[in-house]
């Protein structure tokens, strides 16, 4: 249940660099810097600038990093993190205590179309979190909130809705049966068990019950807001760990930030302790975000493919280079003989898909 953003972005870059890996290692190249630059200058205004190049460094490593490939469940984040920066900006702003301008509610309902129409289940969460926090934090701003967000974003989805389904098959491709089974992963017991295992659904817990029931303690110095845009990316983070499958990506971004917001949280309480164990506190931050994010299984799990024996390289063409099982490239091999032999017309997979019915095998995907 995807929408097609992410393949025209791709597709973008496809037009200058061409149809190959590095083109796909530019998209998601920029995709992470256009994240951590203002990601730095906001930690900035809290640390120096080694800490504050760390940070978003790790946010670089849990976002997109090195492993350059185009992947739905990424981009919609992206979104949401731009979101929450904007967000964050402005909560810090006395001049808008109780009011937001009218642009970042647009924007926000831009961006989250945006979201949406990339991945359906962090899009809907993102638009509904971000919604209880402009309801909850600027309830004076229920007009625009209703004409500039919730209207403007349910034009954006229907009307876009309706400009993508005049692709052929695009309804098909949108409205696959995986939202039922999705929603079914909330009763998974490996997923409970997953997410009772994760720090962030803790804090969760502690910041709702928080914001719910003593409020009013937490309005000094707007950490009622860093608390509610803790919640946004941690509720999102979870879901999205339960419905996307178990990629280890999923758990790790936006950590950095939240951790961040946990800073922002706690160092009023402690300034004898800052001032006199800084670089004993910076050390911990450290390591706390070495251990959050570890770069090492994912790009540890890189380096052992391209140093696996039984995984080569595809020849030529436009993925030449891109890892694939030895297995499957003999596969490979086989088919363009056989395009070639037929005078390279294209072969359609489809009109021999019975055969997984002869040997038994399911199909890759549920498809009508």
């Amino acid at each position: 249940p995807m929408g097609p953003v992410v393949f025209y972005m791709q597709a973008f870059f496809n037009s200058i660099f061409g149809n190959n890996i590095i083109s796909m290692a530019l998209f998601g190249f920029f995709l992470s810097i256009i994240i951590c630059i203002p990601f730095y200058y906001i930690v900035r205004k809290e640390f120096g600038i080694l800490m504050s190049f760390l940070f978003a460094f790790f946010l670089y490593l849990s976002f997109q990093g090195l492993a350059f490939y185009v992947y739905y469940n990424f981009l919609p984040y992206f979104f949401l993190f731009i979101n929450i920066f904007i967000l964050y900006f402005y909560s810090k702003e006395d001049s808008f205590h109780d009011h937001l301008p009218r642009n970042v509610y647009l924007i926000n309902a831009l961006l989250i179309a945006l979201a949406f129409y990339t991945k359906q289940d962090i899009g809907l969460f993102s638009l509904a979190m971000i919604l209880i926090y402009f309801i909850y934090n600027y309830p004076k701003d229920w007009k625009s909130i209703l004409f500039f967000y919730i209207l403007p974003s349910a034009v954006l989805f229907i009307g876009t809705f309706f400009l993508l389904y005049q692709i052929p098959n695009f309804s098909t491709h949108f409205i696959l049966s995986q939202h039922n089974s999705r929603l079914n992963e909330f009763l998974n017991p490996t997923k409970i068990v997953n997410t009772f295992e994760s720090w962030v659904t803790y804090f969760i817990a502690i910041f709702a019950l928080m914001v719910i029931f003593i409020r009013k303690s937490l309005v000094i110095k707007n950490k009622i807001r860093v608390m509610s845009l803790f919640l946004i990316i941690g509720v999102v983070t979870v879901v999205a760990n339960i419905t996307s499958g178990s990629a280890r990506q999923h758990t790790v971004m936006g950590i950095p930030i939240m951790i961040f917001f946990l800073w922002i949280l706690v160092k009023d309480y402690i300034p004898d302790l800052i001032k006199n164990h800084k670089i004993s506190i910076n050390i911990i931050l450290i390591l706390i975000l070495l251990w959050s994010v570890n770069p090492i299984p994912t790009y540890g799990l890189i380096t052992l493919n391209y140093l696996n024996p039984n995984i080569g390289h595809i020849s030529e063409g436009c993925y030449k280079n891109y890892l694939m099982s030895n297995d499957n490239l003999i596969g490979l091999e086989k088919i363009r003989e056989i395009i070639e032999e037929n005078n390279k017309s294209f072969i359609s997979m489809t009109e021999y898909s019975f055969l997984y019915c002869d040997y038994k095998i399911n199909p890759p995907k549920n498809v009508p």
